[in-house]
């Protein structure tokens, strides 16, 4: 069994349940006993941006991982670009996700069937109409 990090030994000294999550990734797949022992989630891969592409990977990126996700265990693969995006973001302008309909609702299947943290990237109260309903 590994040793506890310091971090992950502390959880016994807050007054509620924590979650750790560690990022940036990507995590090493062949460290995946020491993830589980420090952390609960963990990014599998570097951002996720709202082009095709970058989605597409992450089917190739959840694939080894998948047989690996157990209860308190999470891989994850980053915030979901959907929305209204950017509105301070380090990169790009502010505008809505560049991903069509189609794709967005893609990417919320293969995180839902890989059961990656649904970990919103848009801007809630200026949803657009098609994400709000979703």
């Amino acid at each position: 069994m590994m040793p506890k990090s310091r971090v992950a030994s502390r959880d016994s000294e807050f007054r509620r349940p924590i979650v750790l999550s560690l990022s940036p990734g990507p995590a090493p797949l062949d460290k995946i006993e020491s993830l589980r022992t420090n952390a609960q989630m963990w990014r599998i891969e570097d951002d996720l941006w709202d082009n095709w592409k970058s989605v597409k990977n992450m089917y190739f990126r959840t694939e080894p991982w998948a047989p690996l996700v157990a209860p308190g265990h999470w891989p994850d693969g980053d915030m979901l670009p959907l929305g209204h995006i950017g509105l301070r973001a380090e990169r790009g302008d502010d505008r809505l996700s560049q991903l069509s309909h189609d794709e967005q609702i893609t990417l919320m299947t293969l995180w839902s069937i890989f059961r990656s943290p649904l970990m919103m990237g848009g801007d809630l109260p200026t949803l657009d109409p098609f994400t709000r309903l979703c």
